[in-house]
């Protein structure tokens, strides 16, 4: 089981209509790709709850992202001046690519050693860690400067401070972020480490990395974050973790 990144409509994320890179790769190559996921494995039960299959299928997912939208914009935790109204449907775009669970734990383990003083960074990568003691203690307190990296598995086009918990459209709980306050950290995390220009910060994702060291992790998975959060920064979008 791998980790991709989802960036564009809601309506289109929950019933596949989108392709991960390695489908993409895959037809490009005249290479059937089968992705097996938690979500895929609901199939079931994703065409129960939004009725039926294809065009209705769909059709009926954007009304439940409409009505979950407007439920969460209802309870006013943000207040009156939030936004809520982002670009949902078939018809909009949409972006992924695959940091996999190393690039994605290796930008956390950056994070972490960013702010915590007097802690010394290692320098080889680790695939245990989620069992890292200074990721554990700083994503866990309430004085991170990176809650919007460590937390969400969804970040919604909306401005908000405090991440959050609710239902998802599968009915189960998720941590909820900001693409806004997501952005915002990205930035803060490289300005505090690398301090890299944009374009600097793109090429690493083409560039690949050295899997043993971490920071050559680090800057390829945060260069795939960059460049998904910029895209839903530019196109006010919703992002979410596909696994």
């Amino acid at each position: 089981m791998g980790l991709d990144i989802y960036v564009g409509p809601l309506c289109r994320y929950y019933v596949r209509d989108w392709k991960t890179v390695v489908q993409q790769w895959g037809e490009a190559q005249g290479i059937p790709v089968k992705v097996v996921s938690p979500s895929s494995a609901n199939r079931g039960f994703l065409s129960k709850l939004f009725g039926g299959s294809g065009g209705s299928n769909s059709k009926s997912a954007l009304k439940r992202v409409l009505a979950w939208r407007d439920e969460l914009a209802s309870q006013g935790r943000f207040g009156a001046a939030a936004d809520w109204k982002w670009a949902e449907g078939t018809n909009v775009g949409y972006q992924t690519d695959k940091p996999d669970f190393d690039g994605y734990g290796a930008v956390q383990l950056w994070a972490a050693y960013a702010e915590s003083d007097g802690i010394k960074r290692p320098t080889e990568f680790s695939r245990d860690w989620r069992e890292n003691v200074t990721l554990q203690n700083v994503s866990q307190s309430q004085n991170t400067k990176f809650a919007h990296i460590y937390g969400p598995e969804l970040w919604l086009p909306v401005d908000f401070r405090e991440m959050f918990t609710a239902s998802e459209i599968r009915r189960n709980q998720c941590k909820i972020g900001s693409t806004f306050r997501l952005w915002e950290q990205l930035r803060d995390l490289n300005h505090m480490t690398w301090n890299a220009d944009d374009d600097t910060v793109r090429d690493w994702r083409k560039q690949g990395s050295e899997p043993e060291e971490l920071e050559s992790v680090a800057r390829w998975g945060f260069s795939i974050w960059f460049c998904l959060a910029e895209y839903a920064q530019n196109n006010r979008l919703p992002m979410r973790l596909d696994y």
